[in-house]
């Protein structure tokens, strides 16, 4: 029986190793954020991430969710990245009123 993908089943998509999609994949992101699609933005940098693991895509991605009031895209973000890494996450949420502890 075909399940409808819940919110986490984008999160946990596998891993892959194909740098040049993943950093068009991240121009992409930039460039929807550009034009205000945030939504579209997160998504292509969740994308991103699973086709080369990048902080950058990750810092952005967390940024996005914020932005956007996703709290549990933004935790998995920011649980990704290392401590030392979290400051622009943090500090977007923090702007948007989310609370990720």
């Amino acid at each position: 029986d075909a399940h409808l993908p819940d919110a986490g089943h984008e999160l946990a998509a596998p891993l892959a190793h194909d740098p040049m999609r993943a950093a068009t994949l991240l121009a992409k992101a930039e460039q929807a954020a550009a034009r205000g699609e945030q939504a579209l933005a997160l998504s292509l940098a969740i994308q991103s991430y699973h086709a080369q693991p990048s902080n950058n895509a990750l810092s952005f991605a967390g940024k996005q969710a914020c932005k956007l009031g996703d709290g549990e895209k933004a935790r998995w973000a920011r649980m990704h990245l290392m401590p030392g890494e979290r400051g622009p996450v943090d500090t977007a949420c923090k702007a948007a009123g989310l609370a990720l502890e």
